[in-house]
C-alpha cells in the first residue's frame, strides 16, 4: 500500500537521491529542498520506503507541479497518479 503524505526533514534526502537519478543537470540540493518543505509538496512511501514525490509550488489560488519522479523500480504501477490525484484533495 502506497502512503501519501506531506514531506518530513527525513525524507528529502531520500527523494532527492531518487530525484538524481533521471537528471543530467538536477537542482541544487538547497533548491529541492526547499521545494519539498514548503508544506504542499507531497512524498509518496511503501512499507516506509521513499518511493516517489511531487514538488508544487503555489501563488495566491493557483498551483503549479514543479516535479514529479517516481522510483524507476517502481514505475508503472500508479503511483505518479496517485501522487497526481492526491494534489487535488
Amino acid at each position: 500500500m502506497v502512503v501519501i503524505s506531506a514531506f518530513t526533514e527525513a525524507e528529502v534526502a531520500l527523494a532527492y537521491c531518487i530525484f538524481k537519478t533521471d537528471r543530467v543537470n538536477p537542482w541544487a540540493y538547497s533548491t529541492f529542498e526547499k521545494s519539498a518543505l514548503n508544506s504542499i509538496s507531497l512524498v509518496a512511501k511503501k512499507n516506509e520506503i521513499t518511493i516517489g514525490f511531487v514538488l508544487l509550488s503555489s501563488v495566491l489560488d493557483e498551483s503549479t507541479i514543479e516535479e514529479i519522479t517516481v522510483d524507476i523500480n517502481q514505475r508503472k504501477k500508479g503511483i505518479g497518479r496517485e501522487l497526481i490525484q492526491a494534489t487535488f484533495t
